[in-house]
């Protein structure tokens, strides 16, 4: 029984580590985009990402990153305290955060061109 439970432990202690490296990449990539601002996740598999220097609904800035390749949940239609945000899990493999990420660099690169 101690074995097993030692086995839960490292597994908790390397799934913990693996999400706290997805959360470190994509706030740092995050940190760098243009027109966005957020706060670093403490705990939690998502990130909420205020994208109203878009000067676009968070909907319509969800409905453009699918175009990217990008899938959010825009926070606008969750009630007030939501208007201008999107919702970014990180709850993904890495190399996929990091695809992802990439996209959304560039398509808020675009969007801070054309403003």
């Amino acid at each position: 029984a101690n074995v097993i439970a030692l086995r839960v432990v490292e597994s908790e202690d390397a799934m913990t580590a693996e999400f706290g490296r997805r959360r470190d990449l994509v706030a740092d990539r995050l940190a760098k985009m243009d027109l966005i601002t957020f706060s670093r996740p403490k705990g939690a598999f998502y990130v909420m990402v205020n994208v109203s220097g878009t000067k676009q609904t968070a909907a319509q800035v969800a409905s453009e990153l699918l175009d990217y390749g990008v899938a959010v949940v825009p926070w606008d239609e969750i009630g007030s305290f939501g208007q201008g945000f999107i919702r970014l899990s990180y709850a993904n493999s890495y190399e996929n955060l990091e695809k992802a990420m990439n996209r959304m660099h560039r398509y808020f690169a675009d969007k801070a061109a054309a403003l």
